[in-house]
């Protein structure tokens, strides 16, 4: 079982968000001239990718902190409702159990086997601690520490809007150029949009580290607009091959190109592919 912060689940959806716009926006782009069609690509994606990649530096900066969280864990010093208050339901006055001696109490009955031999009557708590601060921290920090995001996560993100294109390709062309396009979309579903996703995440991470998130509203806009544009760079170099090969009348350069980003991937990926 592995354990995912829940700040996590924020970036994930800008992102998720940002794909599936991209999906419609990049529908579209397919009735310009073959000239404008990368620089109407790029652009799409750039607009769609700089609310996820904001996001993503936020997260990043949560993600930096979450060990030095865990290192310091103590459950004595966790607050909570009926403590803060006395013990006293505001605006009815009436008394209300204690939160914090039910937890203690259910951990001293948890862990009485690894506490047979204690004195103080607060082994329980200090072995709670050490289990957070130790198996917890490593499980919930595993895969998303400086950035990272396994190949499962990153795909389950990724392929909600491979569905749309898929729909209307098999619509509106002919079964040729539908099959070539449906394995264009399942090349982008396992392969590019997943190093892209994992690039900014990792990018964002790097800058956070480096930079950190600027008090001045102004430059924290502008350097999520640059990350922004390094992202869309990045996406139109690994774009530019199927733009060219899409049209080509032989199979073989895109199945050449299909091959490399496979490979790529798998590299990108590698220590998290089964």
């Amino acid at each position: 079982m592995h354990f995912v912060p829940c700040s996590l689940s924020k970036g994930i959806l800008y992102i998720n968000v940002g794909t599936v716009i991209y999906a419609f926006f990049l529908k579209f782009a397919y009735v310009v001239p073959y000239t404008l069609l990368s620089i109407t690509v790029a652009s799409g994606f750039l607009l769609c990718v700089l609310m996820p990649v904001h996001a993503a530096r936020y997260l990043a900066r949560d993600l930096r902190r979450l060990p030095k969280q865990f290192e310091s864990f103590c459950i004595r010093e966790a607050q909570c409702f009926c403590c803060t208050n006395n013990h006293i339901m505001p605006g009815t006055g009436e008394p209300i159990p204690c939160d914090r001696e039910l937890v203690y109490e259910t951990l001293k009955e948890w862990f009485s086997n690894e506490c047979a031999g204690d004195v103080t009557g607060q082994g329980h708590l200090d072995y709670f601690d050490q289990l957070v601060r130790t198996d917890f921290a490593r499980s919930a920090t595993k895969l998303v520490g400086g950035g990272k995001i396994s190949y499962r996560n990153t795909f389950l993100v990724g392929i909600v809007s491979i569905w749309f294109c898929l729909d209307l390709d098999f619509l509106a062309l002919d079964w040729d150029q539908a099959i070539r396009q449906c394995a264009l979309y399942f090349s982008v579903a396992f392969s590019i949009l997943l190093c892209i996703i994992s690039f900014f995440l990792q990018l964002a991470a790097l800058s956070e580290r480096i930079v950190g998130i600027p008090r001045s509203r102004c430059l924290n806009y502008m350097l999520t607009l640059c990350l922004g544009l390094l992202e869309a760079l990045f996406y139109f170099v690994l774009y530019i091959p199927h733009a060219r090969t899409r049209e080509m009348v032989s199979w073989w350069p895109q199945v050449f190109v299909v091959l490399a980003e496979v490979c790529l991937t798998s590299f990108w990926f590698r220590s998290s592919l089964p």
